[in-house]
């Protein structure tokens, strides 16, 4: 599919239908992509429309946006019904009528070649937005269908089989959405975007982020009440386990006088609830009181949260952050163990970790950690280290969050395996961001899968029956700000 060069494209941008997750997505880098999206779009003077079943529309979108909540709870009960329809197998007649009602109720559409659908894909409305896309797709066959995965992070191959997608953006959608445009035209410029059988591979160009455009979230949703806001790009460390810097190769952080303009911008909106994107907030120590003390002198009355690097921090600076409206942390330790913490490439000690967390405990900070578990050669043993660290620092701790370790392309990790005695396989995993490895030593890849899974449950149950919030952080932070003396919203 080609699109016609003399046309000006039109943009649907689809945002899926979460119920109670939608506070969480609206600060979720996701929602910070296609805030981007939209600020680029309308600054490149390309038309676009949002349809966002999550708020009560009166838009002309409101009937198809009802009829996609229906069609998610049908789908999220009985997920067959939708992979059925997607392969052909079965005809489902009412569920192919609820998808004829969304693709009738999208009245903008017509039966033009020059439609371009961004769909942002998300694991539980994944099937569902498929769904409507192929019944877009049959009812306006020249239209683009346009799926764009975010990282990969929700599995290209699966996308890859369905032929009714024209093209798949896989890697990072910071890219302007208007250079993926002029990518796909047969004579538009192809630099900066590599296409290969309908994947457009995405990555970040090297750019002075003070002189981008404000990703303007307002574009996005009616009435937010936080706002996601990106202070730097890229991340000056090299984590054994993380492949962000293989996505976005270049640090930069953004001027605080450029970053007081956006939080300005939406104070005069009467948003006063911050979410701060990036890899660690304290880079650099004198950025961060800097940062701090414009909170201060502006007055801005608002209240933040932020990713933190434990390392060594003066107790003061905590204090300055919580005198700034700092609310609530996210504190990436992974591991309790010295050790693991030098293999990791991390640049702190359990020691700074235990320092971080009391000197935030006693500037009424709160804090999410991050733990990982079932690492290369871990035993089934190897939670006991982990749970004396929270049992030892239960007082300062709110709440963590576990996730599994995964071997990504990209990382630190991958090219040293053979050092940390990991034989990796060709690839066979759904998603090909991640790889499967064997332990030279140890076990296979499936007892591994197996082990991991153990020492997950196994650590979930202790901290449920310890009383501690097992949530993401974007989970928690909203759960204070309802705790709040104002609170952030009303039903």
């Amino acid at each position: 599919m080609i699109m016609n060069d003399s046309i000006n494209p039109r943009v649907l941008i689809m945002i899926p239908y979460l119920s109670r997750d939608y506070l969480p997505f609206q600060i979720s880098s996701q929602a910070l992509c296609l805030s981007r999206i939209c600020t680029e779009l309308k600054q490149n003077r390309i038309m676009f429309e949002i349809l966002n079943p999550n708020e009560n529309s009166i838009s002309k979108y409101s009937k198809a946006a009802s009829l996609i909540i229906r069609l998610t709870d049908i789908i999220s009960k009985n997920e067959k019904i939708a992979i059925d329809y997607l392969n052909g197998a079965r005809d489902d007649s009412y569920l192919e009528g609820v998808l004829q009602k969304i693709a009738f109720n999208l009245p903008s559409l017509g039966a033009t070649e020059n439609i371009f659908y961004i769909q942002p894909c998300f694991k539980d409305n994944l099937y569902t937005y498929l769904c409507i896309l192929k019944e877009i797709k049959k009812k306006y066959h020249n239209n683009i269908i346009c799926c764009g995965t975010y990282f990969s992070i929700e599995r290209v191959k699966k996308l890859r089989q369905y032929s009714f997608i024209d093209y798949i953006i896989d890697g990072n959608l910071f890219n302007s959405i208007s250079r993926v445009l002029r990518g796909l035209g047969p004579r538009r410029n192809k630099s900066t975007t590599k296409i290969n059988a309908r994947i457009i591979m995405g990555r970040q160009e090297t750019q002075d982020l003070n002189n981008e455009p404000m990703p303007n979230s307002l574009l996005l949703f009616r009435r937010p009440k936080i706002v996601p806001i990106d202070y730097a790009t890229g991340c000056p460390f090299n984590c054994f386990f993380c492949d962000y810097k293989h996505f976005v190769p270049t640090f930069q952080l953004k001027n605080t006088s450029t970053l007081m303009k956006e939080i300005r911008f939406y104070r005069n909106k009467g948003i006063k609830y911050f979410w701060f994107h990036a890899a660690a907030i304290n880079f650099r120590e004198e950025y961060l009181r800097e940062l701090c003390n414009v909170f201060i002198k502006n007055n801005f009355n608002c209240k933040w949260s932020a990713p933190l690097i434990p390392s060594r921090l003066e107790k003061s600076i905590f204090n300055l952050m919580h005198k700034a409206g700092c609310l609530h942390l996210r504190i990436g330790i992974e591991s309790p163990d010295g050790d693991i913490l030098d293999g990791f490439n991390k640049g702190v000690t359990l020691e700074s970790i235990e320092e971080t967390l009391r000197n935030s405990f006693y500037a009424t900070i709160k804090k999410t950690l991050t733990l990982m578990v079932g690492l290369p050669m871990e035993k089934k043993t190897e939670n006991i280290r982990k749970k004396r660290f929270i049992q030892r620092n239960m007082k300062y701790i709110d709440s963590i969050t576990i996730y599994p370790f995964e071997l990504r392309r990209g990382t630190a990790g991958l090219k040293i395996a053979h050092k940390l005695g990991l034989k990796v396989r060709k690839n066979t995993h759904n998603d090909n961001r991640y790889l499967e490895f064997d332990e030279v030593n140890g076990s296979k890849w499936e007892e591994f899968c197996e082990r991991q899974q153990f020492l997950l449950h196994d650590l979930e149950a202790f901290l449920e029956n310890n009383g501690i919030p097992h949530l993401l952080p974007e989970e928690y932070f909203i759960k204070l700000l309802r705790q709040h003396p104002r609170r952030i919203y009303e039903h």
